[in-house]
């Protein structure tokens, strides 16, 4: 079932059960009678055991409005969502006083306020701050007889909220996949441009080591043709040496370049040597 048919189909459901508020209190819903308990009212049967926690009832705030018209609304409210598997709890994750009223896995809050001063009104309002929605009392619309537009209003704004949320973890979800390309991306720039430096200079290497070869083989007709070819000898077998380390073709010979600079450089001033010789920081 697609969600337009679904909010057609409750739509319609809304249209041909009309919620009415009865006049007089039976059989009280649980958080009728939660609410009750903690605000003192009386209301049969009574609530026994410990005092309930705000939380666990329905979020109001009143001064002298008439109570039994309050727990009326209230149980009627509760009622009608029982009916249309709206459920009704505390919501751990948001900042609500009262219960939440959960269409599937989204959570609204829902505060009866009493206002005015003169003459006093009841409002029913959704959360708080900018976009919240409210009902207001009048004359000629209580909010007995609007009651059904709540429960709309419920069902429409919890499938707004959850395709908003699913859109974001959607967007969330595209740009994560944008970051994650990217880095492989960066990665396989890193590595390609790190092979072609590696190439370029073993190239260079290889040309100077040629470079290098020759450069000997000169000295090696000059030594020659002096007839100080034996004088020679020993650095020419080192910079032949020579030629092969710079050559990426060869096997490097050993040579004291080698060593690791640890041990030979000179030491920072907050460094030492132990007694084995490495450095140590203090």
């Amino acid at each position: 079932m697609s969600t337009t048919a679904t909010a057609i189909d409750w739509d319609a459901f809304e249209e041909a059960n009309p919620i009415i508020v009865p006049s007089k209190l039976e059989s009280p819903h649980l958080i009728t009678r939660r609410t009750a308990a903690v605000c003192g009212w009386e209301i049969n049967p009574p609530w026994k055991g410990e005092k309930p926690a705000w939380r666990d009832c329905f979020d109001i705030s009143l001064r002298n409005c008439n109570r039994q018209r309050v727990a009326l609304l209230i149980d009627t409210l509760a009622k009608a969502c029982d009916v249309r598997g709206i459920e009704m709890r505390h919501d751990p994750k948001g900042s609500h006083h009262g219960i939440s009223f959960f269409v599937g896995n989204e959570p609204i809050p829902l505060r009866l306020i009493e206002l005015g001063d003169m003459v006093t009104y009841l409002s029913l309002e959704t959360g708080k701050g900018y976009g919240r929605k409210k009902w207001k009392d009048s004359p000629r619309r209580p909010l007995e007889k609007r009651l059904n537009e709540v429960v709309r209003y419920l069902r429409g704004h919890a499938a707004a909220n959850l395709a908003r949320r699913l859109a974001w973890s959607e967007s969330e979800r595209k740009e994560a996949e944008f970051m994650r390309r990217r880095a492989e991306l960066r990665k396989e720039i890193r590595r390609e441009q790190k092979a072609v430096d590696g190439l370029i200079a073993e190239a260079r290497a290889w040309r100077q080591a040629k470079e290098v070869r020759a450069y000997v083989a000169a000295v090696k007709v000059i030594a020659k043709q002096d007839g100080t070819l034996g004088d020679h000898a020993e650095w020419i077998d080192w910079a032949l040496d020579q030629a092969d380390r710079l050559d990426p073709l060869c096997i490097s010979p050993a040579s004291v370049l080698d060593t690791p600079r640890d041990q030979y450089r000179e030491l920072d001033m907050h460094e030492c040597l132990n007694e084995d010789g490495e450095i140590e920081h203090i």
